[in-house]
């Protein structure tokens, strides 16, 4: 990173004058008017850029949200961000430890990131959210993020581990926000516009506007992104839309509106056995395969400073969209040729599902004092309603392009409904100046039904349950000097099978009749700080349990 100051002088004259003057009195006629003429000069303007403040964590309290006692990490993004341009989340997140983040494609379309080693799969184990509100495409019945915001719009990346679980919901991963940048509060307008090219046909463009004019605050940005692919058959197209608003009603009541989408088509180049994959890693024997996640975040945010010592704040969005893909399915050593009968491709196999998803967090913070020590109290609720109709194992085209066309109706065809519920609270105890004690708990109400139609249209299937449990955590910090503090946090955590769990494959998988939801906690105990201006640390250790964690298990039945 490069700093500079700029100061810029638009005029300095400096006049010196000498008089003598004598002991004898002097006469109106004796004065001698300078005949120089006066000018008022400009302004001096100094413009400085400095080194922003990034400290490693996160303050104790920031808006209606408490983070005494855990383990954060926040990430002030810049121009200058490795891998910024190019969406490349493992170079921009590389100065947070302990996350696991794989790639596809290097094409920046996805977000796999995995936090103490939970599955990286499209985030599908994380608490991903924007501004506050949540991306993940169902939080409980498929969790995945198909949601890919282009970091070059983020300015600020904020992530909770384990103790996430309590204030933001029950994911082992943490939660992980991206604050957006909003428009410069000193401008009615700006405009920015970045163009970069690289290797293998990549492009991206990206550009924004923003500014302030009276009360309203706003910012929108366009960010296209299309390119070859590093393999073969790996071409994607990439869009990204956003606007925010925000008015400030009164010097107490604000209130923000936002809308996102995001969307691209990809090529899906196939796997490969390991001696293809040794004799040609960037081979792909699959030409046809498409990947397509459409996904549009409407949003509400009401802000309200009701005293100095308490504040309200209530979100509201919606996340609608799709997740299609058209692929010919089968082992990466066999190759997807003309089929001889047909003189054509076989068809291939289409499957799309479609999310209809309401949110609505309300969160409130409180400051109090208990004799001199002062508190703070964090609580809230949360509803969320989610509809997801999945169609999937259709008979495709033959066809080479993108096309979501199908010939016979979906073999497996399901609607799949999750009501949740759920209350919080923390607080902030300062038993001593030095020493607090936040205990917390979090009430979840979860409903879910499935019905519908697997095994190529021939096996009806109806799944529905109903679920309520607590979480308890608490969190330990003392503060040794102004410069460092220990910390310490234990959070319990929740996951419960997922629909994709309860609807067998094809009809040789067995689903667990005495299939379980996964429990566990996040143990962490650290000791953070920084020295001078030269060092920042945060030294941490963590146990993470998580219990009845559903997988695969291959056995042969009596047939074999």
């Amino acid at each position: 990173m490069k700093f500079f100051t700029i100061i810029k002088f638009s005029g300095c004259i400096i006049c010196l004058y000498a008089g003598v003057c004598s002991a004898q009195k002097i006469k109106p006629t004796d004065i001698i008017h300078d005949t120089i003429k006066g000018k008022t000069l400009d302004s001096i303007i100094i413009l400085s850029k400095l080194r922003p403040v990034n400290n490693l964590y996160l303050p104790d309290i920031r808006g209606t949200k408490i983070y005494a006692g855990k383990k954060t990490n926040t990430l002030i993004l810049s121009d200058n961000t490795p891998g910024i341009k190019l969406n490349i989340a493992r170079n921009v997140l590389a100065k947070i430890p302990g996350l696991t983040i794989w790639e596809m494609d290097g094409a920046g379309t996805q977000l796999n990131i995995g936090s103490r080693g939970t599955d990286p799969h499209r985030s599908i184990e994380m608490n991903m959210r924007q501004n506050g509100y949540n991306t993940n495409s169902d939080v409980f019945g498929y969790p995945e993020n198909h949601y890919t915001v282009p970091l070059q719009a983020v300015e600020e990346v904020q992530l909770v581990r384990g103790s996430a679980s309590l204030q933001f919901g029950p994911q082992f991963g943490g939660m992980m926000n991206f604050k957006l940048k909003k428009g410069d509060s000193t401008k009615p307008f700006t405009f920015e516009s970045e163009q970069t090219a690289g290797s293998n046909n990549i492009f991206n463009s990206f550009n924004a506007v923003g500014g302030t004019k009276g009360k309203l605050n706003y910012y929108a940005f366009y960010d296209n992104r299309h390119g070859d692919g590093w393999r073969n058959n790996s071409k994607f197209n990439y869009n990204a839309y956003h606007v925010h608003l925000s008015y400030q009603l009164t010097n107490k009541i604000g209130i923000t509106a936002e809308f996102s989408r995001m969307g691209y088509v990809q090529q899906i180049a196939g796997g490969l056995t390991d001696k293809q994959f040794t004799a040609n890693s960037k081979q792909s024997a699959r030409a046809r395969n498409y990947f397509q996640p459409v996904i549009n975040i409407p949003a509400l945010i009401f802000k309200y400073q009701i005293t100095n010592n308490t504040r309200l704040e209530v979100t509201s969005h919606i996340i609608f969209g799709e997740r299609n893909s058209v692929q010919f399915i089968n082992a990466g050593n066999i190759p997807d040729t003309i089929n001889r009968t047909s003189g054509a491709y076989n068809p291939r196999q289409v499957d799309r599902d479609y999310y209809n998803g309401f949110t609505t967090e309300a969160r409130i913070l409180h400051l109090f004092h208990i004799g001199k020590m002062s508190s703070a109290l964090a609580g809230g609720v949360r509803y969320f309603t989610e509809l997801t109709k999945r169609r999937q194992k259709g008979i495709g085209t033959t066809g080479s392009n993108f096309d979501l066309s199908v010939s016979q109706p979906y073999g497996i065809n399901l609607d799949l409904k999750t009501i949740n519920y759920a209350v919080f609270a923390e607080n902030i105890f300062q038993l001593t100046p030095r020493f607090s004690v936040t205990p917390g708990i979090r009430y979840e109400n979860i409903k879910t039904n499935l019905l519908g139609v697997i095994n190529n249209a021939s096996t009806n299937i109806a799944y529905s349950s109903k679920r309520s449990f607590p979480l308890f955590g608490i969190g330990l910090q003392y503060q040794i000097s102004t410069a460092s503090q220990f910390y310490g946090n234990i959070s319990q955590a929740y996951r419960p099978y997922l629909y994709a769990n309860v609807t067998p494959a094809d009809r040789i998988d067995k689903i667990d009749p005495s299939l379980k939801d996964s429990r566990g906690y996040d143990i962490d105990l650290g000791y953070r700080g920084h020295y001078k201006n030269l060092l920042q640390f945060d030294i941490n250790g963590f146990y993470l349990y998580y219990g009845n964690k559903i997988g695969l298990i291959s056995q042969n039945d009596a047939a074999g």
